[in-house]
């Protein structure tokens, strides 16, 4: 018993690896109108149009890039390329 207690004694705590912390992202949640008409202007214009992308591109909130996709879809400034699940792919519907 001894002898185990020695071994140990030496050994320190296993540690674990620390994990890069992803950096928190700070988008808008509210348009304004300038920020609003500057969306609804350069986002039609897009090759290939998603959620993400408009998130990353105008640093807008998740619910605010939907919102602005439901709208121009109504508008029928974007059309469909492909809807699979939460990633749906958008094109301008002036391309036909």
């Amino acid at each position: 018993m001894a002898a185990q207690s020695a071994a140990r004694a030496g050994k320190s705590k296993k540690k674990w690896a620390k994990s890069k912390l992803r950096e928190k992202k700070n988008n808008r949640v509210v348009f304004t109108k300038a920020l609003h008409d500057q969306v609804i202007a350069g986002a039609p214009k897009r090759k290939a149009l998603t959620i993400y992308s408009l998130i990353e591109t105008y640093k807008i909130g998740g619910a605010c890039a939907r919102k602005i996709v439901k709208n121009l879809l109504a508008a029928g400034s974007i059309k469909v390329v492909s809807k699979a699940g939460n990633m749906s792919v958008y094109t301008s519907a002036k391309d036909e």
